[in-house]
């Protein structure tokens, strides 16, 4: 089990998901100097969901499961209004929460998937969430399960998924691929029934 680290924290009503694409506009002060600080010390930072408040004013609370995020493009003058392209790299588990100085700060610890299980019901369980897309007019169905890493397929099924910031905070704490692909197939059911697909 790897050692807590101190991260920059950037909460937000948006839930990242590891290897998803994040744009931000950065404009508040204290974001700024997040921002800085990643830039010039090369540090990934956490993105957070938040629970209750905003993501304007601080105050927030967070939930203690997020994203690690790695800045590929910072754009926009010094100091000014900044467009930040990011990506998802990998959970973390919120393990004390250090005063907002001169931003939020998090001691997370990484949480990677534990090694998939060799079993046919996590093969299943992806061609029950391709089937599943494709009804909802992602992509045609016909995803080889033999083809894709699990890990990387449920997050991108997630990512790609119409579901609410509340049901992909619950993919990013399940415990393990399997549990996850258990709730995408659920999750997508709920939206075909509500559709009258299902």
């Amino acid at each position: 089990m790897t050692d807590p680290r101190l991260l920059p924290a950037f909460p937000l009503e948006t839930v990242l998901l590891p290897g998803e694409l994040l744009p931000l506009q950065v404009f508040e002060p204290r974001y700024l100097r997040l921002v800085e600080y990643c830039v010039t010390r090369e540090s990934d930072f956490a993105v957070v969901g938040i629970s209750r408040g905003s993501e304007v004013g601080g105050g927030e609370q967070r939930f203690d499961v997020g994203c690690v995020a790695r800045i590929l493009r910072v754009e926009g003058p010094p100091g000014g209004r900044l467009l930040l392209l990011s990506l998802g790299v990998g959970r973390f588990r919120a393990e004390a929460w250090p005063p907002d100085d001169p931003h939020p700060w998090v001691m997370a610890r990484d949480w990677p998937d534990p090694d998939p299980v060799e079993d046919g019901g996590v093969d299943e369980l992806i061609e029950a969430v391709s089937v599943r897309l494709a009804e909802l007019g992602d992509r045609p169905a016909g995803t080889d399960p033999a083809a894709v890493d699990p890990t990387v397929f449920v997050y991108e099924a997630a990512a790609r998924s119409p579901i609410g910031p509340l049901d992909r905070q619950r993919l990013l704490e399940c415990p393990d691929v399997g549990s996850r692909l258990e709730l995408l197939v659920t999750l997508l059911d709920g939206l075909l029934e509500m559709r009258g697909l299902l």
